[in-house]
């Protein structure tokens, strides 16, 4: 991965165009690319490898293929599971899993969507477990060598022939014709006749018999449940459809088989009930970042694309933003790991578009800027724990422009100042109440489950969750803290304006709520 403008140095301080600037700036910096430029999973499954940080989770999902377990792993929006997901399919296909589980994404639920006219509720354990069949079988064609094909009977042989009749799309079917003889024929097989469990088992059964004597044998295959959230159906759609998934508890323990769900933090509660049934069957995990973890991942990007002679991001700020960068871009991310990346892309963006020399440092007005700009077009999720949730700093916003608060309702400005109805509410919030309040504001009109709620205000509660006696005391809490704050915006008088209760589930702030 390398730039190049074809302009040199010396050239610079004639240069107008943005493309031109930025190529000089990184080679100033021996950067051979934009560091931040990816910050989503899919976008760098090639180099993944190198900028994940590793964590004990991560461990846990990969497992030991000879004996699967499934697995889920809830995390907030923007903070990796998808990239979580991306790095079990590397570790299956390149890593310490090379040769012995079989990684097959299940991403895309368009296919089966169809299949019941986009109606998620009519969706069955036959129409995943068949789509299932299809994918494995494509797995197979693109990952497992002809050598793996000599472990096969000529009983298996002809009987993933009769797969490939009747599940592998036309390219897979060829494909697994000439890797299993083009003259072998095809066990004929009513599959209708068998359940959804004993389809998927006569598969894993020859899955099982690849093996080379320098390798061994496969173990197990790993299908990874992502993006269940982003289909065309809407993420409140989610549940509908891993329902028949997760109610069809024995495939999630079958011997040569294991599910790794990869599911948004917001499904927590209605997963566990079908989860609860069967607790050592399937594995639950959280992607909880810590401070270290976050500056980490910052590092480690600088570090690759400089070829190690970047260590950190101070290395390219001024003394005067030195001091405190990594603080401030953290509390401006309010700790989500797609958002410092994006933070961290704009501030570096921010300089290039402003620059004087070709070699100089990121400052404070560059990182007064990158917010700016960020908060214009989006709003930064933060639904991690928040120990200073209102991150944007003074030194940096007092000569922002003034805000243009809506005459109706509630809103909070970049300089974390309230606003009611074009009115600024001078009141002091506790750090609860203030952590509360950003929480829902960043996702308006969607209840944030009482969970999420709870981790956040109480980042110590994630180690409770199983503890039903422990819950309810934060539940009270939680309650206590929603009271004063609905107070604090709305008076005795109108308490509930903003401030919505989904019995059972959560809260959710409606900010152009009338009176």
């Amino acid at each position: 991965m390398s730039v190049t403008f074809g302009i040199t140095q010396d050239q610079a301080g004639g240069v107008k165009n943005f493309s031109a600037k930025f190529g000089i700036w990184l080679q100033n910096f021996r950067l051979s690319d934009d560091p931040f430029a990816l910050y989503e999973a899919g976008r760098e499954i090639e180099v993944i490898q190198y900028f994940f940080v590793d964590r004990p989770y991560l461990h846990d999902l990969l497992g030991k293929p000879e004996r699967p377990q499934s697995s889920i792993l809830f995390a907030d929006r923007g903070h990796g599971k998808s990239a979580t997901c991306e790095m079990v399919e590397y570790e299956c296909l390149h890593g310490r899993l090379k040769y012995s589980a079989l990684a097959v994404p299940y991403t895309d639920f368009s296919a089966v969507l169809k299949k019941v006219d986009g109606d998620p509720t009519r969706l069955t354990t036959d129409h995943h477990v068949d789509w299932i069949i299809r994918l494995i079988l494509k797995s197979i064609v693109e990952h497992i060598t002809v050598l793996f094909f000599d472990g096969l009977s000529q009983s298996d042989r002809e009987l993933l022939n009769s797969f490939a009749d009747d599940f592998a799309d036309p390219i897979t079917r060829l494909a697994l014709r000439r890797l299993n003889g083009e003259n072998q024929a095809a066990a004929t097989i009513q599959w209708d006749n068998l359940t959804a469990l004993e389809r998927i088992d006569a598969l894993l059964d020859i899955f099982s018999h690849f093996r080379t004597l320098e390798r061994g044998s496969y173990k197990a295959v790993y299908v990874l449940v992502d993006r269940v959230d982003e289909t065309s159906a809407g993420p409140a759609a989610a549940l509908d459809i891993l329902r028949p998934l997760l109610a069809a508890g024995p495939m999630l323990n079958m011997k040569h088989l294991a599910f790794k769900f990869f599911l948004p933090a917001s499904l927590q509660p209605q997963v566990k009930n079908f989860v609860s049934a069967w607790p050592d069957r399937v594995k639950t995990h959280w992607i909880e970042w810590d401070d270290m973890t976050l500056r980490s991942m910052l590092d480690v990007r600088l570090q690759y694309y400089s070829n190690g002679n970047l260590n950190c991001i101070e290395d390219i700020c001024d003394p005067g933003l030195k001091r405190q960068v990594v603080k401030d871009l953290l509390n401006a991310s309010h700790r989500s790991p797609r958002s410092l990346l994006r933070l961290a892309q704009q501030l570096i963006i921010s300089h290039i578009y402003h620059l004087d020399a070709p070699s100089s440092l990121l400052d404070k007005q560059d990182f007064f800027r990158a917010i700016q700009k960020l908060d214009q077009e989006m709003t930064v999720p933060s639904q991690s724990a928040l120990k200073e949730p209102f991150a944007i700093r003074a030194e940096y916003t007092q000569t922002a422009p003034p805000p243009i608060p809506p005459a109706r309702g509630l809103y909070i400005d970049p300089q974390e100042r309230i606003f009611i109805d074009g009115t600024e509410l001078q009141i002091n919030l506790s750090r609860q109440e203030r952590n509360l309040l950003r929480l829902l504001f960043s996702q308006p009109a969607v209840v944030v489950s009482n969970e999420q709620i709870i981790r956040c205000l109480w980042p110590e509660a994630g180690q409770h969750m199983e503890d039903e006696k422990m819950m309810k005391n934060y539940e009270q809490s939680l309650r206590k803290v929603v009271d004063r704050l609905r107070s604090r915006l709305g008076g005795a008088e109108n308490k509930e304006r903003f401030i919505i209760n989904a019995r059972g589930w959560g809260y959710k702030l409606v900010p152009d709520s009338s009176q």
